[in-house]
């Protein structure tokens, strides 16, 4: 490396499917990521134990049914919450994600993986140019005022006292207020 290079973050992953780890290493070395692959909890384990990773990506169901929440736990009782993980996975019951979370994952992908919204959540830990660009292609949403316009499928969860619960797969970033409007929303 020369002497005005900067390293490249590393990102260590287990994910038990071959295809899955393979897609994934070309896709964070396109986001100027090294990836280090894993296919089992214990070949993980190793290779923490070797190499200090800047991010882990856990597949919860290795090995066996619900293995990456304990993998989880043991990173997180062993080196504290120093090491950001990221979970990956094709569950995406509220369930499987509130407990990844607990556990002490810091956020949640789910498969297939979007390459905007995996190298956005990404970017909350890691920091390359390859990840900034990424960044700088994705349409910047107004912020602070601005009025903008946003449709999204999503359906009504609850009504109560406190507002309407909507449950839907995009994105939206916690404590912000956002304003709904609509013919259903006037008429409640």
């Amino acid at each position: 490396m020369s002497a005005g290079a900067k390293k490249r973050p590393v990102a260590l992953m287990v994910d038990d499917e071959p295809a899955i780890t393979q897609f994934l290493t070309v896709l964070l070395k396109k986001l100027g990521v090294t990836a280090i692959a894993t296919h089992s909890s214990r070949e993980f384990i190793e290779k923490l134990k070797e190499v200090r990773p800047d991010l882990c990506l856990i597949d919860l169901n290795i090995d066996d049914l619900g293995v990456g929440f304990t993998l989880i736990k043991a990173i997180r009782n062993v080196l504290g919450n120093s090491l950001p993980i990221v979970v990956f996975s094709g569950r995406t019951d509220t369930q499987a994600i509130t407990h990844a979370i607990e556990m002490g994952a810091n956020d949640y992908v789910t498969k297939p993986l979007k390459r905007e919204l995996f190298a956005s959540k990404l970017s909350r830990f890691l920091h390359t140019e390859e990840l900034s660009l990424e960044r700088a292609h994705a349409k910047a949403v107004p912020w602070g005022g601005s009025p903008v316009t946003i449709e999204l499928a999503c359906h009504i969860r609850q009504v109560d006292e406190f507002g309407l619960t909507l449950a839907t797969e995009h994105f939206l970033e916690k404590n912000i207020n956002y304003q709904i409007g609509g013919g259903l929303v006037e008429s409640i």
